[in-house]
């Protein structure tokens, strides 16, 4: 059978399993696709905002280091269940997680202003470097704030820590 003749076959029962899932009567039933910014008339809605060119600013800032800190803060003492006595040494921990957030936020911001240019191949070397020297020294001083309270914690909560700040979940804890 040629290729073109068994996508033709696959395709009713494509829609058929995305119909029992829910999804094929949506994308079925959308209708005509809108038409483009460059074929709407002027002042339509689909015409292109004044403000067009600040839209991939605000796309980026969703993923800006850091954002959502304070969040993240919230979160890992919530789960730890830090106690008053565990106060002190929490509260080093959040201050060293959010300077490594402002860190990581600056170092950012400096790649995405680099972007447009064409790196060399060592410029990009360099840069990765860079990058990894900031991220070795954030995570020294997240370690020097977070061993001593780790000490401090209970058997329950170094679970906890363990499963939080462990190979997985470190990815979560980069501001």
């Amino acid at each position: 059978m040629k290729r073109s003749t068994r996508h033709a076959l696959m395709l009713p029962a494509i829609i058929g399993v995305l119909g029992v899932a829910g999804v094929g009567g949506a994308i079925l039933s959308e209708g005509p696709r809108p038409a483009l910014a460059a074929e709407a008339p002027a002042g339509s809605a689909a015409a292109p905002s004044a403000d067009a060119k600040a839209e991939p600013a605000k796309r980026h800032a969703r993923y800006a280091p850091g954002r959502y800190i304070e969040g993240r803060i919230a979160f890992l003492q919530a789960e730890l269940k830090i106690t008053p006595e565990q106060k002190p040494l929490w509260d080093k921990l959040a201050a060293v997680l959010r300077e490594n957030a402002k860190s990581d936020a600056a170092l950012f911001e400096q790649m995405r202003a680099e972007r447009g240019k064409k790196p060399d191949a060592v410029t990009r070397m360099n840069a990765r470097v860079k990058f990894s020297e900031a991220r070795l020294a954030n995570t020294k001083k997240l370690l020097e704030a977070f061993a001593p309270l780790y000490e401090s914690l209970s058997d329950e909560q170094k679970q906890v820590a363990d499963e939080l700040f462990g190979p997985r979940g470190h990815r979560r804890l980069r501001g």
